[in-house]
């Protein structure tokens, strides 16, 4: 199976305006992200909506400790979008119980409860309007970025932030798209061989671990990945008892699993974006395209777009002011098509991985795939300069509709490369 490469492309919508450099995350405080709710709760319903802090803690990890108070499986938490690990995110969270009392077992380090309410349903993924969003930039020359800065973020704001999928959808191990690749189509022993070996193409920090796998001795191997990596130590412990891969592979939790599915669909996605970019056509629509509606009514709704569209002066107007947008594909057997010349361009884009329309559906995994705009909008946007004991810093507040990542948007800023983590280093 031939590699699919990197899956966050290092393009530019602002290649002509400089950047500031700096880094990003050198304190989880530099990282402040609070969710918008699509609605607030009622106040009754046999629901908890727990309004929760969380610092230097991913969010599957906040589910989990919820699951253990309350003792039920991960999957009766419910949430609506994943947060950063290395950040302070605030965020509700759901389960149906009668009483909030197990909230008093809650001793996960840096998460703080910061009120409870009730609501008549539970909270589903993408149930939310979007997020806000508080981060400093630091080790740059202040005085001097604010201009810089100000030019990147005016731009954005008037021509919307290329909808690219961050870095930290595609895992610390930069390889969760492969994986999913390998989920879907089966393959079972490719998949374990990405999850834990094949040292020689990973990290320095993972090569212990990877090497250890590819010489077969699966016990000091799971030894040597830290106990953080919860599906490494998973299928590792399948293996170690006797169990097939397949056995192994299912171990992992239904969660993690769709997540990796999910980096699989962001990659194509970004390599179509990355095509329209270069095309110059992210910010157009063309023949064949379904075109995106990011304002109610209809908000997240798709359109066919015709040759007769294109001659209609309302499209263009309505492109200008950012209420429609062309959209890209999150593959899946019930996802809209486009046609003609962007169809063509999804297709080929899946083409290239070996993966056939048919493994979206399979009774291992049911993936329904989407839509995504190729664009999006930045909103309450400002900057400015500030000192702490760290130092000096430049601070960036932004707001974002859900699922856009702000690494995103402050890779225009600083012109900076994105890690597996998804911070950023000026080049």
């Amino acid at each position: 199976m031939e590699p699919l490469g990197p899956a966050v492309p290092s393009c530019y919508l602002t290649p002509d305006l400089p950047g500031v450099g700096g880094v990003i995350k050198q304190r989880c405080e530099d990282f402040v992200v609070e969710e918008l709710p699509l609605y607030e709760p009622s106040g009754m319903g046999e629901h908890l909506y727990i309004w929760l802090e969380k610092t230097g803690q991913p969010t599957l990890e906040v589910v989990r400790a919820l699951a253990r108070c309350f003792r039920v499986r991960p999957g009766h938490i419910g949430y609506a979008g994943m947060k950063d690990k290395h950040a302070v995110t605030r965020q509700y969270l759901s389960i149906a119980a009668p009483d909030e009392s197990p909230l008093d077992d809650l001793t996960l380090p840096g998460v703080r409860i910061l009120g409870v309410s009730r609501h008549r349903n539970k909270l589903r993924l993408g149930h939310l309007k979007g997020n806000r969003f508080t981060i400093r930039i630091r080790e740059c020359c202040v005085e001097q970025a604010v201009r810089p800065a100000e030019a990147v973020l005016s731009r954005l704001v008037e021509t919307g932030l290329p909808n690219f999928i961050g870095a930290q959808r595609f895992g610390l191990s930069a390889n969760n798209h492969e994986v999913g690749r390998a989920l879907l189509m089966e393959d079972w022993q490719e998949l374990c061989d990405i999850l834990l070996g094949r040292a020689d193409g990973g990290f320095a920090s993972e090569y212990d671990a990877r090497h250890t796998y590819d010489e077969g001795d699966l016990e000091q191997a799971r030894a040597c990945w830290p106990t953080s990596r919860r599906a490494e130590h998973q299928v590792l412990r399948k293996l170690s008892s006797g169990c097939s891969h397949e056995e192994a592979v299912l171990a992992i939790e239904p969660t993690v699993r769709r997540f990796y599915v999910s980096a699989f669909q962001s990659a194509i996605f970004n390599q179509v974006l990355e095509h329209r970019m270069n095309a110059k056509t992210m910010h157009t629509l063309v023949s064949g395209d379904l075109a995106w509606k990011h304002n109610p009514p209809g908000a997240g709704a798709v359109f066919h777009v015709s040759p007769d569209d294109l001659n209609d002066p309302q499209l263009t107007e309505r492109l200008t002011k950012l209420d429609i947008s062309p959209s890209g594909p999150l593959w899946g057997h019930r996802m809209m098509q486009a046609t003609e010349e962007p169809g063509r361009i999804e297709q080929e884009a899946l083409d290239r991985t070996g993966v056939e329309f048919d493994h979206f559906l399979s009774a291992a995994h049911d993936v329904y795939g989407t839509r995504r705009p190729l664009r999006v909008q930045v909103s309450e946007a400002s900057l400015s300069e500030g000192a702490d004991r760290d130092g000096s810093y430049l601070q960036a507040d932004f707001v974002l509709p859900k699922g856009s990542f702000a690494t995103t948007l402050l890779q225009e800023v600083m012109k900076g490369a994105q890690d597996h983590a998804g911070n950023l280093t000026a080049e």
